[in-house]
């Protein structure tokens, strides 16, 4: 939490996790870099190496796996669960990838669920 200024009940875990936040509140990164770039985004929860990586000002995020939500930047609602879960998301919202690569192109997409390896639906608001 290099960057704290205002930020309050956040809890950080790893090598420059939570590295960039500023005002953000009620945090948790666990991991290498996990919501390293996070700077106003509240009630996020990370777990895992690059985790929530980029996000800045999402929230309302849980990411648990390598690189799940890694490049989430203003994304909020979306659960990502497995490595590289929901990786390139980058403003969707309300998303459910559980599995490793699960929703994995999905980058501005909302209201989609999959789950399993490499799952990804052809239009959004798909559960597959």
């Amino acid at each position: 939490m290099y960057s704290n200024t205002t930020g309050y009940d956040n809890v950080s875990f790893g090598y420059q996790s939570l590295n960039s936040n500023t005002t953000g509140h009620n945090n948790f990164a666990s991991g290498y870099n996990a919501l390293y770039n996070n700077s106003t985004g509240y009630n996020n929860l990370a777990i895992g190496n690059l985790s929530l990586y980029n996000n800045t000002n999402g929230y309302n995020n849980l990411a648990m796996g390598n690189d799940a939500l890694k490049y989430n930047s203003s994304g909020s609602f979306n659960v990502a669960i497995g490595k590289g879960a929901l990786l390139n998301n980058t403003s969707g919202i309300y998303n459910v990838g559980v599995g490793i690569n699960a929703l994995l192109s999905n980058t501005t997409g909302y209201y989609s669920s999959c789950s399993g390896y490499n799952a990804y639906p052809v239009i959004y608001d798909i559960h597959c």
